[in-house]
């Protein structure tokens, strides 16, 4: 179906119904004043009836993608959210289609999933090449991952800078997977240009934090050997490669 033909469909009493359903159930879920919520496999019921009447109702389609997510079937799920995520880009636009997509990807990454947030992001980047973010938040998913590594993540942090060399939160996360690998030299390099940029930033000033800890240690130490330091130390989870706090930066 071409995108206006797609675009045409939000506006058919076929999706409208759909959206009906759809927001019924989930707003009767969250508040069932008379009966027991639902479970997840008699959402996945309904998600499933609204799609036989309206395929390419996304939101059914996403919403099929994290049940099947949750029971283990992952490629079930990813022929699932790949439907969607496609027909998301289709219909959607601007910060309406921007914000879903930021939503659909924190999910992921509440299931500590950080294969798909990158599956995704790819996708994204292929059609936003300029969108600085994109790399950077690919970046910290690639490094997150276990499949995933620093030579793969250093390149994509380094293009967000590319894109956007001043941004002081993308030279924190440059900072923290170098801190990761070990490099504490390209750390410090990194942190200091971006404290320089926003002296009063948390982020900055932890991960600068983590490299005086591991400059006064062995050589050959890493950001895990901060966290596993004694415990009389201050643990702070501000040197984080944090999705939100990072991406809200950016924008």
């Amino acid at each position: 179906m071409k995108k206006k033909d797609l675009k045409r469909l939000t506006k058919t009493a076929r999706w409208r119904n759909a959206e009906f359903v759809y927001e019924d159930i989930c707003v009767s879920n969250k508040m069932p004043f008379f009966r027991e919520p639902l479970t997840v496999k008699e959402i996945d019921k309904y998600m499933a009836e609204i799609l036989e009447k309206c395929p390419q109702y996304f939101p059914a389609l996403l919403q099929r993608g994290q049940y099947h997510l949750i029971i283990g079937k992952d490629n079930r799920a990813i022929d699932f959210y790949d439907r969607g995520f496609e027909l998301m880009i289709e219909i959607l636009e601007g910060e309406v289609l921007f914000d879903l997509i930021e939503r659909t990807i924190d999910g992921f990454e509440k299931h500590l999933r950080y294969d798909l947030c990158r599956r995704y992001l790819r996708r994204l980047i292929e059609l936003y090449p300029e969108k600085a973010e994109y790399y950077d938040y690919l970046a910290g998913y690639t490094v997150q991952d276990k499949n995933g590594s620093f030579e793969q993540a250093s390149p994509l942090q380094l293009k967000a800078l590319e894109l956007d060399p001043d941004n002081p939160t993308f030279l924190s996360n440059l900072g923290w997977i170098h801190l990761i690998a070990g490099n504490l030299e390209d750390a410090e390099k990194a942190l200091r240009k971006g404290l320089e940029i926003r002296p009063g930033d948390h982020f900055l000033k932890g991960n600068m934090e983590v490299f005086q800890y591991l400059k006064k240690e062995k050589p050959g130490r890493t950001f895990a050997d901060y966290l596993l330091r004694p415990v009389d130390h201050k643990l702070d989870f501000g040197h984080e490669h944090g999705r939100r706090g990072r991406l809200r930066g950016a924008r």
